[in-house]
């Protein structure tokens, strides 16, 4: 196997299935993936139950632990040259894994690789571009997250080089682990395509979630300091709640 996917799940009956579908169908057939059932009640257990495929491994939390924990938790079983990481409600391109593998064989000095994606808003989806090299992508992330987690495939090493997803974070933990990786000095990509059709919740965050995302976007600033702005912070922190504001209209 050259490539292990890690799946969390938490109550995603209305759209496992696709996002399954989607991983079988890739042109790139050398895969193992690792779901993680991070306890859900939903449902969601009983199709994760009816898989019979020996590219398949299924852990299970005994309680919902949230998503860097469950990450974390599949790493250590990953003894593939990379990691891809997929959202239980996105659907994949498939040619994901292919386009990514080849762009890290191809580019040995990155570190890891994210892509374009298609974002359902509503009814609609529309495209995200964000930054494509090193370079530009470094100079954004001082700014705001502009890799998209779901769309990432790590080199194995990215973890034993930059460390494991921080757990105390329940929200924005991806970014975090960004900016820890850029100040030790990770090399970024990303590929100009869209890979994964990305299904955001930003309309439907409660405001529960909205204030821990803004607690744990306030703690990033005071930990990397020299790698944020507090206009930006208050830019990205105030975003979420315009959507879940303008969603109430």
């Amino acid at each position: 196997m050259k490539v292990t996917l890690i799946l969390p799940v938490y109550n995603s009956l209305i759209t496992l299935e696709k996002c399954l579908d989607s991983i079988f169908a890739q042109s790139f057939k050398d895969w193992q993936l690792i779901i993680i059932d991070d306890g859900s009640v939903d449902g969601s257990t009983e199709i994760i139950e009816k898989i019979k495929s020996e590219k398949v491994i299924i852990l299970k939390n005994n309680r919902n632990r949230g998503l860097p924990y469950s990450i974390n938790k599949c790493i250590p079983y990953c003894d593939t040259a990379f990691i891809a990481r997929v959202d239980a409600d996105d659907v994949q391109h498939k040619d994901r894994l292919f386009k990514q593998v080849n762009y890290l064989c191809t580019h040995p000095e990155v570190d890891m690789v994210s892509t374009f994606a298609f974002a359902k808003k509503n009814r609609e989806y529309i495209k995200l571009s964000v930054p494509t090299t090193h370079k530009e992508i470094s100079k954004t992330l001082i700014k705001r997250n502009c890799i998209l987690h779901p769309t990432v495939m790590f080199k194995k090493e990215f973890f034993e080089k930059y460390g494991l997803y921080d757990e105390s974070f329940l929200r924005a933990q991806d970014y975090e682990l960004w900016l820890r990786a850029l100040k030790k000095g990770a090399i970024f990509g990303c590929i100009d395509e869209c890979l994964v059709y990305y299904n955001t919740n930003e309309y439907v965050r409660s405001i529960k979630t909205l204030f821990i995302y803004t607690v744990c976007r306030i703690r990033i600033f005071f930990r990397y300091p020299t790698l944020s702005s507090i206009f930006f912070i208050l830019a990205d922190i105030t975003k979420p709640y315009f959507y879940k504001l303008r969603s109430m209209f």
